[in-house]
């Protein structure tokens, strides 16, 4: 058995989805595959006793059971590697840190919702400020004048009925205004 290793950096793109709510990246799965890997490895190899590391004419780095053809290799003894409760250990780490990151990625989506929720609150009522202002112009200018509604009619309010609408309009300007 031979195992080659090479230093070129390889990326991934983010995809994946862990449950239906919010996806989960992949380079997270593919630390845990990596760790995985690395736990299996290292079980195999102290499995085979004697290991020799050696650079081939390529310059890559290998490692292999049997020495190279030119006997130019450092023979190494393998870790025996962890233990089956330091490996379930580790495992529940790394499955506690993707459940974290997972909820502080779903709490950060919440808070954005949120947040864009109170801008979209905060520009109606802006809106609706704007417009009371505009009505309270209209009815103060007003004076014995009509006022033409949606539907084509011409309305002409009394003194009262206009000082009452002035002064509903007055505070919907102290509710949404201030």
């Amino acid at each position: 058995m031979s195992c080659t290793h090479t230093t070129a950096p390889t990326t991934r793109p983010a995809t994946g989805v862990r449950g239906a709510a919010a996806p989960v990246s992949l380079p997270t799965h593919a630390r845990l595959g990596a760790m995985l890997a690395c736990f299996t490895l290292l079980w195999s190899v102290a499995a085979l006793g004697e290991v020799y590391r050696y650079v081939d004419e390529n310059g890559v780095t290998v490692y292999s059971q049997t020495p190279p053809p030119s006997g130019e290799a450092a023979s190494m003894t393998p870790d025996p590697g962890p233990s089956a409760t330091e490996t379930a250990a580790a495992l529940e780490r790394l499955r506690r840190q993707l459940e974290t990151d997972f909820d502080r990625r779903y709490t950060r989506e919440k808070q954005a919702e949120h947040a864009a929720e109170e801008a979209a609150r905060a520009e109606q009522r802006a809106a609706a400020c704007t417009a009371a202002r505009t009505n309270l112009r209209t009815l103060t200018n007003l004076g014995a004048a009509y006022l033409e509604l949606p539907d084509g009619t011409l309305v002409g309010p009394t003194r009262e009925q206009r000082q009452r609408l002035m002064e509903q309009t007055r505070s919907q300007i102290r509710a949404l205004c201030d």
